[in-house]
């Protein structure tokens, strides 16, 4: 789904009752503006990432993200996503990974049970992730390289294999008030 116009997309029922299964080798949403998806269960089958965002500020709220074969949400260049009180895991990958100058605000949400790392900040993002869990992913529960300056508030980052929180070469994350 190309989102290049504002929009709402809304699931009916309880959370997990209406379903988006995607196979294919393209993102399950492409974001490139405004708008809102809420309620979906979303599962991707196919060598891409499940939610590409690329620009906008689209909101994602009471979502289920899975991804059986690569990464859940990567937000390049002017991405500006917000993630509320949804769940992402069972990723092949990474969880979330945020690419050169990208942004988000990831609030509320479970990270679980992904195979790679649960948040993954390269160059010089700069995302917000508050009052989340993120736990038993198969590497770091946060890393960050390069100049990423992530912000990591009141969240439960453990029971990873990887450390809770990483940071290499310039990177400068700042953690708040979490359990690490």
């Amino acid at each position: 789904v190309l989102m290049e116009k504002r929009g709402l997309i809304r699931g009916e029922g309880s959370l997990g009752s209406t379903k988006l299964d995607q196979r294919g080798n393209s993102p399950t949403f492409r974001c490139m503006r405004h708008f809102v998806v809420q309620n979906l269960h979303i599962t991707h089958t196919g060598y891409r990432e499940t939610i590409m965002c690329e620009a906008g500020r689209p909101i994602f709220e009471n979502c289920v993200i899975k991804n059986d074969v690569d990464d859940g949400i990567n937000v390049i260049g002017t991405g500006n996503p917000t993630f509320r009180h949804c769940y992402v895991g069972e990723v092949a990958k990474s969880a979330f990974v945020f690419f050169e100058g990208a942004r988000g605000l990831i609030t509320e949400c479970m990270v679980r049970d992904n195979k790679g790392h649960g948040l993954r900040c390269v160059g010089k993002s700069a995302p917000t992730i508050r009052r989340c869990n993120i736990v038993n992913n198969g590497e770091e529960g946060v890393v960050a390289t390069e100049e990423a300056r992530p912000t990591v508030e009141e969240c439960n980052v453990r029971a990873n294999l990887g450390t809770g929180v990483d940071a290499s070469r310039e990177a400068r994350p700042r953690v708040l008030g979490c359990v690490v």
